[in-house]
């Protein structure tokens, strides 16, 4: 089928040959220097802030108390329960002392009414009068009896009471953790780069008032639109300047994590990291940095500047010059990249075309 015929070539002065050389397809994007890692700061009960021991930007160390709750009401329930749980276990003690006491009694008594039993038996002899029956059967009665008695007060202390107890320990044991949940500590050593709290102020269960970060381990992040990252790959290579510095000044990284499904990240940024430390060193905290990626390379190939490619209708071509002729050749392209278009088909080496 035919393709339609393309206006008629307007003559251009400007001319380009066609040349064997480099196409590099390199991307340039922006991110901003973080922490690799950071820990967000919360209390993990409602409050009221008593006191703030370390400020905004100082060096912590794990464990260490950055602030701390009014701790005043907390106390005073403490002293509740703990007044409790003192006359819950005084009542089981002494229900216990109680019973143990006639424990003891009733095993006696079971002893007292054995040896009567065995002494009644040892006089019978081996044939014992109607007497003598008659009181070795009540004896046995007396020694059942007994018997009785040790069964009964097996387990008689109430379980209730041991239940109250164990609540009122509950009760103590969490008060206690709420103390403890007061004291907000540094989980990490590294930089209180932010901290929104002071004296006075209310706290909010797991709401999030500061960050502490390890900022002697910095990456560069940034979030990029899915177009792009579908022609990224960890790994890659990439080149990082500082853009409030010379833009000549280039150092390498790489481009070690991509979100999902693109890549193995759990979050939405993309993570480059500096591939020698000391450079690192050379950025701040939220410095802006230009990211400049080769997507694609192809080398020793056909090529022509992108302005000498002509399209009508998706149909690409190139208008030759041969000799005082024009010539329109349909071309097949490859990649592109720095102004250049990678020529597959169509054209050969040292042509002459003619530009738009």
């Amino acid at each position: 089928e035919p393709t339609p015929v393309p206006t008629d070539v307007v003559p251009s002065k400007l001319t380009y040959e066609a040349q064997i050389g480099d196409v590099i397809d390199r991307r340039e994007f922006f991110g901003r220097v973080a922490p690799v890692l950071n820990q967000e700061l919360i209390f993990e009960i409602d409050g009221r802030v008593a006191d703030v021991y370390i400020d905004q930007y100082d060096e912590v160390s794990e464990g260490d108390v950055i602030a701390e709750l009014d701790t005043s009401a907390l106390e005073q329930q403490l002293l509740t329960a703990q007044n409790n749980l003192d006359i819950t276990t005084a009542l089981l003690e002494s229900v216990e002392n109680s019973i143990a006491i006639q424990q003891q009694r009733a095993r006696l008594q079971l002893y007292l009414a054995q040896l009567s039993l065995d002494f009644a038996i040892s006089q019978a002899g081996e044939n014992p009068t109607a007497e003598q029956n008659y009181d070795i059967q009540v004896k046995t009665i007396e020694r059942d009896l007994a018997q009785l008695d040790v069964d009964e007060l097996r387990g008689a202390v109430d379980p209730q009471l041991a239940v109250d107890v164990a609540q009122a320990q509950q009760q103590v044991d969490q008060i206690l953790a709420d103390i403890e949940k007061t004291k907000l500590l540094a989980p990490m050593d590294g930089t209180l780069i932010s901290l929104r709290l002071s004296p006075g102020s209310v706290i909010t269960a797991y709401e999030i008032i500061g960050v502490i970060s390890d900022t002697n381990n910095i990456e560069v992040r940034d979030v990029w639109d899915e177009d792009t990252l579908s022609e990224l790959t960890e790994g890659m290579t990439v080149e990082l300047a500082n853009t409030s510095g010379p833009q000549t000044e280039t150092y390498p990284g790489t481009l070690r994590i991509l979100p999902a499904p693109f890549g193995t990240g759990s979050d939405e940024f993309v993570h480059i990291f500096f591939d020698d430390p000391a450079h690192a060193d050379l950025f701040g905290i939220n410095d802006r940095v230009a990211i400049r990626i080769i997507v694609n390379e192809a080398n020793d190939v056909l090529w022509l500047p992108i302005n000498a490619i002509r399209d009508f209708n998706g149909r690409k071509f190139v208008v030759v010059q041969t000799d005082s002729i024009q010539q329109r050749l349909d071309v097949t392209l490859g990649i592109e990249g720095d102004g250049r278009v990678q020529i597959l088909e169509g054209v050969t080496e040292n042509m002459v075309v003619i530009g738009q």
